[in-house]
């Protein structure tokens, strides 16, 4: 696991992960963080019963935003249609999961070779727009 989240880390440098979806879990979200440090993680919560998924979609438009996980089972299914079409209209990578992902399989549905690569060009996409200097 820990040569497994490194590699996640070095891909995901400089770059954020949102978590969109129920409400937080605070031991899930300093585990994931524990696992994944220095990485910015951020939770943003919704309600089954708020139609609106404006506060999340505006974090999506926040420049640094590398992955967004969306649990499936803690939204409304038109949340995560909305969010999946946001996310591939800004070459965001998204990944569904059903509950808060352990960072054991968040670090596994990553090591992917394509999705490893969709960090990277996101990586080096947002370098360009922010004139090649660190966040």
């Amino acid at each position: 696991m820990k040569r497994l989240s490194s590699i996640v880390v070095r891909s995901l440098q400089g770059l954020k992960i949102l978590i969109i979806g129920g409400a937080g879990s605070a031991d899930h979200l300093r585990r994931l963080q524990a696992a994944f440090a220095p990485l910015v993680i951020e939770h943003y919560e919704t309600r089954k019963g708020d139609a609106s998924s404006r506060s999340f979609l505006a974090a999506l438009q926040r420049p640094g935003v590398g992955l967004v996980i969306w649990l499936s089972r803690r939204t409304r299914t038109n949340h995560g249609r909305e969010l999946r079409d946001c996310c591939n209209a800004l070459g965001i990578l998204w990944l569904p999961f059903a509950c808060m992902p352990h960072p054991n399989a968040l670090a596994a549905a990553l090591s992917t070779r394509p999705r490893l690569n969709a960090l990277g060009q996101r990586r080096i996409r947002d370098n360009r727009s922010n004139g090649g200097r660190a966040r």
